[in-house]
C-alpha cells in the first residue's frame, strides 16, 4: 500500500487515510452510479449491443478496481459482467481484499 501511495498521488484531499475515512460518505454515491450503469450494460459478456469491444476493456478494468471497495451494492447485471470477465480472463477481483 505504501508503495502505491508514494507512486500514485491523488487530488485533494491528498491524504489516503482522509479519503478512506470518507468511504461512508461516498458509498451511497458510488452505489447510485452502479445502479445508473446497469441499464447501459447490454449483457454479462459485453457492454455494447454489437459485441465485445474496447469499451469492455476499459469498463472491466475500472469496475474491477471498484471490487476493492467494501460495502458496494452491485446490481445483478453489473456484478455478472465483472464476474464473467474475471473468470474469462483469469483475472481475480479484489473482493477478498476489499476495505
Amino acid at each position: 500500500r505504501e508503495a502505491y501511495i508514494r507512486n500514485h498521488a491523488i487530488a485533494e484531499p491528498s491524504d489516503y487515510d482522509v479519503n478512506f475515512a470518507m468511504t461512508p460518505e461516498l458509498l451511497p454515491e458510488a452505489n447510485a452510479l452502479l445502479k445508473e450503469l446497469e441499464p447501459m450494460v447490454f449483457s454479462e459478456q459485453h457492454v455494447s449491443e454489437h459485441g465485445i469491444s474496447y469499451d469492455d476493456i476499459v469498463l472491466f478494468s475500472r469496475l474491477r478496481s471498484w471490487t476493492l471497495i467494501k460495502g458496494l451494492e452491485w446490481p445483478a447485471k453489473v456484478k455478472a459482467y465483472v464476474d464473467f470477465y474475471c473468470k474469462t480472463c483469469d483475472i481475480p477481483s479484489y473482493e477478498l481484499m476489499a476495505m
